[in-house]
């Protein structure tokens, strides 16, 4: 037991540090990005995100620490104050920009007891839309601005900020923490394929946002018009929906890594399809921001209902029986295409392969069950396989005929899953 506690406390600690470097370091990102007639202003907060993130992957009772942390972040990265009336106010900020933070999580968490996955995303952007223009509104007002314009311009600024960091930051994160997508890439098709579209993501965004082809943006405006320009910030996001499509949640948020990166980085420096004559020069920052904002809410409803067909179609394929020929001179094994929704195994393969995905305390058994001369055909036999999530599924194996041709005998059967196993083999 002590030694549990202790991987238990490094855990947490490691999850501590880990959790602060991130928002440290989406901070400084942050920080970097500012309004042009502005500098105290940014055009997107991502520690909001990170901060949500934080609060909904961890217990209640580690919140406090949390929120010490993430403040001490604030106030690090604050001005340095000129007296102690200056150093409360900045640690009174440092600790103001965690109450939507906490407030979002403390009610999505709540409310994600009672609804459904979707129910619950939607859930969460209206409330942190609601939430962040309610905070940013009494911020305006504590600041005691006295032209009208400013304060308006002030919070739809600082109210964009918060909800592009919190969607943005939060539809990234939730696909970065769940790796256990990456068990699809069991081939070397598809690792070739899924590196093929992130690299196409990347050099796609590379060329729409950093301006490097010389003249081409130039040349847009002169022939088709400006709008173009923004069409083609819509081509990186085909390559994140294949991402998804290979890799789901994980997929997503390697996909809105890249994409942000590149975005933050250019539109930073005044690059990018956003960069059009005739607009503010506050403009088109705020629609890079919101460009991030809408990709990430369509990406994250988008891998969801990717999932739960995915889950349906497991589910469907779990309750139907799966068939299967076994050639038994070849020791080859051929299955029903659906195989594929419920384990690695490939349809066509070899008894050594197929044993190497089964508990070994049934391979004997099941030689035997898989030979001519075995006395149990038209019994069936129980095993447990290992499925695509890496839970073994409890399956039975029954032969329904054999063809003992001297040439090219044959089994012919069919897997019936019957559950997932509740034994960690």
């Amino acid at each position: 037991m002590i030694g549990l506690v202790k991987v238990s406390s490094h855990i947490r600690w490691f999850t501590f540090l880990s959790w602060t470097l991130i928002y440290f370091i989406s901070a400084v990102i942050s920080k970097e990005v500012q309004v042009p007639y502005d500098e105290s202003l940014v055009v997107v907060w991502f520690p909001a995100g990170v901060s949500i993130m934080a609060f909904l992957l961890s217990p209640i009772r580690v919140w406090p620490a949390f929120l010490f942390l993430f403040s001490l972040v604030n106030w690090s990265l604050e001005p340095e104050p000129f007296d102690v009336a200056s150093s409360m106010m900045s640690m009174v900020s440092a600790v103001s920009l965690l109450i939507s933070p906490l407030l979002i999580a403390s009610i999505v968490r709540y409310l994600a007891q009672y609804q459904s996955p979707l129910n619950t995303i939607i859930t969460w952007i209206i409330i942190s839309a609601v939430i962040c223009a309610i905070d940013n509104w009494l911020s305006v007002l504590l600041l005691d601005s006295l032209d009208e314009k400013i304060i308006l311009d002030d919070f739809l600024t600082s109210w964009l900020a918060d909800m592009s960091g919190i969607y943005f930051a939060v539809a990234m994160l939730l696909g970065l923490v769940q790796p256990q997508s990456l068990k699809q890439l069991n081939s070397i098709k598809k690792i070739l394929l899924t590196l093929c579209w992130l690299m196409m993501l990347a050099i796609s965004s590379w060329l729409i946002f950093s301006d490097q082809i010389t003249g081409l943006k130039s040349y847009i405006n002169y022939h088709y018009g400006s709008a173009l320009n923004i069409i083609l910030a819509c081509i990186p996001i085909i390559f994140i929906i294949l991402l998804i499509l290979f890799l789901q949640d994980f997929g997503r948020g390697i996909g809105l890594l890249v994409l942000g990166t590149i975005v933050i980085f250019y539109s930073e420096q005044g690059y990018g399809p956003f960069f059009l004559p005739g607009l503010l020069r506050e403009e088109p920052l705020l629609l890079a921001q919101t460009y991030l904002s809408v990709i990430a809410i369509f990406m994250l409803l988008l891998s969801l209902l990717a999932a739960s067909q995915v889950e349906r179609t497991s589910k469907r394929a779990s309750k139907s029986l799966i068939r299967y020929q076994l050639f038994i001179q070849e020791d080859k094994i051929k299955f029903d295409p659906q195989i594929k929704l419920i384990t690695s195994l490939p349809v066509k393969s070899d008894i050594h392969h197929i044993l190497q995905a089964i508990e070994i305390s049934a391979h004997e058994m099941l030689k035997e069950h898989w030979s001519l001369v075995s006395s149990h055909h038209g019994m069936p036999v129980n095993f447990q396989l290992k499925g695509l999530d890496g839970e073994w599924l409890n399956v039975r194996d029954r032969i329904l005929i054999t063809i003992a041709d001297k040439i090219n005998p044959m089994l012919l059967g069919e897997w019936e899953i019957l559950s997932k196993s509740k034994v960690d083999l």
